[in-house]
């Protein structure tokens, strides 16, 4: 159970996190409140998942632009990839353990044999905060 909570632990506040460097960056960017109130009600509020491409990346370029975002993951580099890694991996377990109870007939996400700890949980959740940080390091680089 423990593994499962951890889990889901990390995976809410990926979602939190993401949404809290869309909004710092919105007002580090001197976004008008209106149009900040827009990409809130328009990006933030309807997206409930923390993939790379299909969450984050939509949400960030609501504020900064394809060019902006481009610089920014030019500047971390490798670390990004290592990101987008293991938040596919988070998002699969995610999407497994979230709205279900343990069914012994399917116990583990397609192509897992285990339930990964809670020590394998913060590797990725490390992983992912690294990757997060420097994003918004190299955002603030660029002006945003």
């Amino acid at each position: 159970m423990s593994s499962k909570s951890a889990i889901l632990e990390v995976c809410g506040w990926l979602e939190q996190a993401m949404d809290c460097i869309v909004m710092e960056t919105a007002l580090r960017c001197a976004i008008s409140t209106k149009r900040q109130e827009k990409i809130s009600a328009s990006y933030i509020k309807p997206t409930s998942g923390f993939s790379y491409k299909q969450h984050f990346e939509k949400m960030i370029i609501s504020v900064v632009g394809y060019r902006i975002l481009e610089q920014a993951e030019i500047a971390v580099g490798p670390p990004i990839f290592l990101m987008e890694s293991s938040l596919d991996y988070l998002v699969k377990l995610r999407n497994h353990y979230a709205h279900t109870h343990f069914d012994i007939a399917n116990p583990y996400p397609k192509g897992l044999s285990t339930i990964p700890s809670p020590t394998v949980m913060r590797t990725h959740a490390n992983t992912a905060f690294n990757g997060l940080n420097l994003m918004e390091i190299e955002l603030k680089a660029c002006g945003c």
